[in-house]
């Protein structure tokens, strides 16, 4: 089993990044074209991005408000299926926190496994910028990135 693993610092306190990770408004700004995503523990979180690309599904397994996203994906690339998403966010500043994203349980060290982590790169980056820039200025910031 091969894993994705990054981890940025981002200049924003843990209510802004969670909402950023969890919230439809936020993350369809920086992720996704459409996301559907209720808030709660056992829902299903569907991201769509273009036409040609498949939406994902994500079951949500763990919420736990300001700290931790944990996503099973259920449906999304075949690579993808049975793989699991966490989000850690963590920091004792009052608008700094380290925010690690762990993408595990990948069968194969493939080529598909190599796209998707430069691919995660990508989005914490834009994860880091939408939550620093300031609310108001975050329309359509950048361009969705597909799985």
């Amino acid at each position: 089993m091969a894993d994705c693993l990054h981890q940025i610092r981002i200049n924003a306190d843990a209510p802004r990044i969670y909402q950023a990770l969890t919230s439809n408004s936020h993350l369809n700004q920086w992720w996704s074209q459409v996301a559907d995503c209720p808030h709660e523990e056992g829902a299903l979180c569907r991201l769509e991005f273009d036409a040609s690309q498949p939406a994902l599904a994500l079951r949500a397994k763990k919420l736990l408000p300001y700290q931790r996203i944990y996503w099973v994906c259920e449906h999304g690339p075949q690579e993808w299926e049975g793989t699991e998403i966490w989000f850690e966010i963590s920091g004792s500043e009052a608008h700094s926190c380290e925010v690690s994203l762990k993408h595990m349980g990948w069968h194969t060290d493939t080529a598909g496994f190599a796209g998707s982590n430069t691919r995660w790169g990508i989005l914490m980056q834009q994860l880091k910028r939408y939550c620093e820039t300031p609310p108001t200025d975050n329309k359509a910031l950048f361009p969705p990135i597909t799985p």
